[in-house]
């Protein structure tokens, strides 16, 4: 089973931000562009940005890679809850407002992965982000038993 931490203290170099006790559910997508395609890329989840708040969604929150490693960009959608997130009502709109840009994403992304996390709540995670310059995150692969000992 794959475990990330997204500690927050690591997020920022000067935060009262903590991840202990948290329960705020976050997808976290990881994205590697294609080819000579990062800049587009950056352009295309830009311009979607607006019409997060058509579908009751809040936008994501973005990290980008400085050594190049399997992923370019992670991007942390808030979700609040599984039941939230996935209401009849908000899928539908979801769905109809990614159709286009998921089409332009086929030919922008070589590889992308998501993963589902808890965190901090979702005001103490943004404040964090609107404050950081820079941000470190561990990404950690724990053995069949052992997720607690990370």
């Amino acid at each position: 089973m794959r475990t990330i931490f997204l500690i927050s203290a690591l997020f920022l170099l000067s935060s009262g931000a903590h991840a202990a006790g948290a329960g705020y559910l976050y997808n976290a997508k990881f994205v590697q562009a294609a080819p000579g395609k990062l800049l587009a890329l950056i352009d295309h989840y830009k311009s979607r940005m607006a019409g997060y708040s058509t579908t009751g969604d809040e936008p994501p929150m973005w990290v980008r890679h400085s050594q190049g490693d399997k992923w370019d960009l992670m991007l942390l959608f808030p979700m609040g809850s599984y039941g939230e997130y996935y209401q009849a009502d908000r899928v539908a709109k979801r769905q109809k407002a990614e159709r286009v840009f998921e089409e332009k994403s086929k030919e922008l992304v070589a590889w992308q992965e998501d993963l589902f996390v808890y965190g901090p709540p979702l005001p103490e995670l943004r404040s964090a982000f609107s404050k950081a310059a820079f941000f470190h995150l561990e990404i950690l692969q724990s053995l069949p038993g052992k997720q607690a000992d990370l």
